[in-house]
């Protein structure tokens, strides 16, 4: 089992909590090719070369969106689209880029009733307050669930891992 497979022990917490995100970037259009994807969801690098990305549902069948919230905003990192590019990450290199994963919880039942979802998602929260927080969809009509792996390729024969949203 891989380091970030694995759950701290005594905290709970993926094993990525405590790294740094080295760069925000879209997945390789060949990947969501290879997963039957007609866009490129945003991908969290972190300093160990894990990629973190939200998918719309349990069974990776869609990208979904990565939301960050606090410390005055509130930003959606959209799926690369026709109307949706590169600009739309030049936010992260201010509040998210070079900050480290704190810790990582899910979401408040209230907090939860108050989005109007049935599911928990698992919030990332950085050491600077932004919330990460994956939806669905760029609606926000349910939470999202992660998924990543830790070689720089889900192509290679690598086994992802996931943190799915919870009911």
């Amino acid at each position: 089992m891989s380091k970030t497979t694995a759950m701290k022990k005594q905290s709970s917490q993926p094993a990525f909590v405590g790294l740094r995100i080295a760069r925000i970037e879209y997945m390789d259009a060949e990947e969501a090719r290879e997963l039957a994807w007609d866009s490129q969801p945003c991908m969290l690098v972190l300093e160990d070369d894990t990629r973190l990305y939200v998918s719309s549902d349990e069974e990776g069948n869609a990208p979904g969106t990565l939301v960050a919230e606090g410390n005055g905003i509130s930003h959606s990192f959209y799926p690369r689209t026709k109307w949706h590019s590169e600009e739309n990450l030049k936010l992260a290199l201010l509040h998210i880029v070079g900050h480290q994963i704190a810790n990582g919880r899910f979401m408040s039942g209230g907090r939860m009733g108050s989005m109007g979802w049935s599911k928990h998602a698992f919030v990332l929260k950085l050491d600077n307050g932004i919330e990460l927080i994956p939806f669905s969809d760029p609606e926000g009509n349910e939470a999202g669930s992660w998924f990543g792996y830790d070689r720089p390729s889900p192509l290679a024969g690598v086994s992802p891992f996931a943190i799915y949203a919870r009911r």
